[in-house]
């Protein structure tokens, strides 16, 4: 599954490179996406206030993510809207980097996921002095900018992590982060779920060696009604009103009935089976 790559991603950003804490505000980016669901979760267990963009059609299921300020993008401007922000994830490439700036206070972070790449990056996955110097010209206007506000920039990318992962394994299995799954695709048709994911670029998609496996019978009929799966009749496990579903058994069931999984999100050089 997917879980992994989006939670040791929020998870290096909200608790290892940010040190969010209670009281704090977290601004997350996307949080219909998949480092999004988790991020919100995530900070919300950390004792922080959570404002978050999404589009209109997810905005109710967000909130229920525990999200204390839902801005649809689509007709709302979150930099009109929002102050006093300590800690902004930045998932799109930093393409709307002027605005979080403006809403981040002195002090705080603005933390990339997606680029720009910056020096600190190059040094701690040892790429070199090239690559430290492309890192440092790359985020420079960005640092810039951010050092005249008071406010940081860091990229992070994300490293597999042991110790990290057991720890979110704990948060799942306690009820305190439910993975939410987009859509199941048969192993056969990873091509299509790969499409699926350049088009849609939101939630989190599992690609399974079955779909007759148990756990993932159990996600798709979760909440009753005529939910579905992707290659029988092309919808997966949107279920009525095209919701996504909580899937917060799929993780602990999945992982222990030796499903083999293959991640879409990211490369890691410790694959994970769940």
């Amino acid at each position: 599954a997917s879980v992994p790559l989006v939670a040791l991603t929020a998870w290096q950003v909200l608790v290892e490179r940010a040190h969010l804490k209670a009281g704090q505000t977290a601004f997350i980016q996307a949080g219909s996406g998949g480092v999004g669901t988790i991020a919100i979760q995530l900070a919300k267990h950390l004792g922080a206030k959570v404002v978050t963009t999404t589009g209109t059609s997810n905005v109710g299921w967000v909130k229920d993510l525990g999200a204390d300020r839902v801005i649809d993008y689509r007709t709302e401007r979150f930099e009109t809207l929002v102050s006093g922000v300590d800690v902004f994830l930045d998932t799109q490439e930093g393409k709307e980097a002027d605005k979080a700036l403006s809403v981040i206070k002195p002090g705080g972070k603005l933390i990339g996921i997606s680029g720009p790449l910056d020096a600190r990056f190059a040094e701690d996955n040892d790429l070199g002095l090239l690559m430290k110097v492309v890192g440092f010209l790359m985020s420079f206007n960005l640092r810039r900018k951010a050092k005249a506000r008071g406010v940081t920039y860091d990229f992070v990318f994300m490293r597999a992590q042991g110790e990290q992962l057991g720890r979110i394994t704990d948060l799942i299995d306690a009820g305190a982060i439910r993975p939410v799954v987009d859509r199941v695709f048969p192993f056969e048709q990873t091509p299509e779920a790969l499409a699926h994911v350049e088009a849609r670029a939101e939630d989190l998609v599992v690609v399974a060696s079955s779909l007759e496996h148990p756990a993932i019978e159990r996600a798709v009929h979760r909440h009753g009604g005529p939910s579905r799966r992707a290659g029988l009749d092309d919808t997966g496990l949107r279920g009525l009103g095209g919701r996504p579903q909580q899937a917060g058994d799929v993780v602990g069931q999945i992982r222990g009935h030796g499903s083999p999984q293959r991640s879409l999100r990211g490369v890691s050089p410790d694959p994970y089976t769940m």
